[in-house]
């Protein structure tokens, strides 16, 4: 997870119980926009696009990230599988700043579990690019496993 976690940007993160008092939403915006003006691209981040780059066209399975999972790491989003397609190093926006981003295509995703646990990622619209593939920012990811790299010359 560290390595999709370098793409991240910082965020507020959650709040479980109660209302913060004025004071400590000071410090978490002041301690927010410290983060951020510091963060950068690592040697891991980059080391994860080299890797992903050499695997492109293999099956994989992959877990989205949800914040809840920082208390119930079984209540995450439902994991499915596609073929790596396509890659790319984006600038996001936020808060007025630009921030590299690395996303990944996904073609012909689906669930591989059903029931009741989770979230089903794939219901969501702003995903999908068009009807056969997904679009997704490495930061969003919690686990990405290869289970096919026949495809790989």
């Amino acid at each position: 997870m560290d390595a999709f976690n370098s793409w991240k940007i910082p965020s507020a993160g959650i709040q479980l119980e109660g209302k913060a008092t004025p004071e400590v939403e000071r410090r978490q915006k002041e301690y927010l926009e410290e983060r951020r003006s510091n963060w950068k691209l690592t040697e891991r981040s980059m080391s994860l696009f080299y890797r992903l780059r050499r695997v492109m066209g293999s099956t994989v399975i992959i877990q989205l990230w949800e914040p809840i999972m920082e208390v119930f790491e079984d209540d995450g989003p439902l994991p499915f599988c596609g073929k790596l397609t396509g890659m790319s190093i984006e600038e996001v926006k936020v808060d007025g700043r630009y921030y590299p981003q690395l996303y990944i295509q996904i073609q012909s995703p689906y669930n591989i579990l059903n029931g009741n646990r989770g979230e089903d990622p794939l219901e969501n619209k702003e995903l999908w690019q068009d009807e056969m593939t997904i679009l997704i920012n490495c930061s969003d990811i919690f686990t990405l496993e290869i289970i096919n790299t026949d495809s790989i010359t």
